[in-house]
């Protein structure tokens, strides 16, 4: 795997022209070492700085290193945190290279399909269960974006800062143990990828 995160592809002039001298490093290092697959973990770009419009140099720079990265293996984008990321997954879900590109906005479980196969690329895994063999797949990744806790706790109702600690705690913790569990029955890697 050739895991990176933090980006931070910006709108800001210096920022993009820091970022794209490192992607273009990245991009270098990937084309030599051949990884089975490229993990973004994170803030790919910084709508700190203010949003992203589709035609900017920042957008067009951010496209082309993921479709650079997709020419050369499969590339799964998790998205980091809202100050960050924003609509950066809208912008990225519909982009492809040789390879398939995947975009987890929510928490989810995907399968990276062995190359060489006809299902070559991701697949969802819905309650743990494969739509296809095993030993078809090089690897199973739980994803989960930057969690947002006070939109979680705002959504169960809490009543105060405490309550709404613990809930997400209590949370956080039953969604580990249930991935844990899935995790024991399958016979490939497992990974985790979070911001």
């Amino acid at each position: 795997l050739l895991h990176t995160a933090d980006l931070h592809f910006s709108k800001n002039a210096d920022k993009l022209q820091e970022v794209v001298s490192t992607t273009d490093y990245l991009l270098e290092f990937a084309s030599r070492e051949h990884p089975d697959c490229i993990v973004i973990s994170g803030d790919t770009a910084d709508q700190f700085d203010g949003a992203i419009p589709y035609g900017s140099a920042c957008a067009r720079a951010l496209n082309s290193f993921i479709m650079s990265a997709a020419d050369i293996a499969p590339v799964m984008i998790v998205r980091g945190t809202l100050s960050h990321d924003k609509n950066t997954p809208a912008m990225l879900e519909d982009l492809r290279g040789r390879f398939p590109v995947h975009v987890a906005s929510n928490v989810e479980m995907v399968a990276l399909m062995s190359a060489g196969t006809a299902d070559a690329g991701f697949c969802r895994v819905a309650d743990g269960q494969m739509p296809y063999p095993q030993e078809r797949c090089s690897a199973i990744f739980t994803l989960v974006p930057s969690l947002d806790k006070a939109g979680l706790v705002g959504a169960l109702g809490g009543d105060s800062i405490r309550s709404g600690n613990m809930q997400f705690r209590e949370l956080v913790h039953d969604m580990f143990a249930g991935f844990g569990l899935i995790n024991e029955q399958l016979s490939c890697p497992t990974i985790l990828v979070t911001h």
